[in-house]
């Protein structure tokens, strides 16, 4: 897992950063 994709996830789509730390 890249730190760059849950750095722009975050901020496009908060909903989508917490779907991803799940992962």
């Amino acid at each position: 897992e890249e730190p760059m994709e849950p750095f722009y996830y975050l901020q496009l789509d908060p909903p989508k950063r917490e779907d991803h730390k799940l992962d």
